[in-house]
């Protein structure tokens, strides 16, 4: 299997024993998830795939910024 695969499973993991134990997932986490999913995106597929990825991301945060501003 991919090396990306399984480093995609590891974090998911730990994030998911986070999110049991303390109910949050920690920001020191999710942001080198993050920045590592976009530059591998963009490392992959070039300006196309930065682009592609910078609009999941801010879709996913305009998605979750709807519910921190109503309070859930």
């Amino acid at each position: 299997m991919d090396i990306i695969f399984w480093i995609t499973i590891f974090v998911l993991i730990i994030a998911s024993a986070y999110d049991v134990r303390f109910r949050r997932i920690p920001n020191w986490l999710t942001l080198p998830a993050v920045v590592a999913g976009a530059a591998y995106h963009t490392y992959t597929a070039g300006l196309p795939g930065f682009l592609l990825s910078a609009g999941g991301l801010l879709v996913g945060f305009c998605v979750f910024f709807i519910f921190y501003v109503v309070g859930g």
